[in-house]
């Protein structure tokens, strides 16, 4: 912890207060977390537009490999190479479900649901904005 501390102390937040010792987590700050895709703590929603979409809309595959390359209008990373983007989800998961190279938000611990912002956002307009 001391190391960490004395980084932290020496870093531009350090302006915004002290480091406290505490029993819970202590989160990164959000400053650029629109460019550090996938989101969620798990990396399991690779794209900003579907972290403020319906929880049902996120993809429940996408590849990792892709993530080399960004999707300025959605923000965040492309999904899938391009020779799979013919591919329905269901044909991914049955074709790449135990790949590593390719995120299953079915694996154990890999689930993408939560932080659900939709209802606050309610259109496509405000996710855009």
């Amino acid at each position: 912890m001391g190391q960490f501390r004395n980084r932290t102390q020496e870093s531009p937040i350090a302006d915004h207060g002290d480091l406290q010792k505490s029993e819970g987590y202590a989160a990164p700050p959000l400053t650029g977390v629109w460019v550090n895709f996938p989101y969620l703590h798990n990396g399991s929603v690779p794209i900003l537009y579907h972290l403020l979409g319906s929880e049902a809309e996120r993809p429940k595959i996408f590849s990792v490999v892709a993530a080399r390359r960004f999707d300025p209008e959605r923000v965040g990373q492309q999904l899938y190479p391009t020779q799979f983007i013919h591919l329905g989800e269901a044909e991914l998961l049955r074709k790449f479900r135990d790949d590593r190279n390719w995120f299953n938000a079915d694996r154990a611990g890999h689930g993408n649901q939560g932080h659900a912002v939709w209802s606050r956002i309610k259109t496509d307009e405000n996710r855009r904005a």
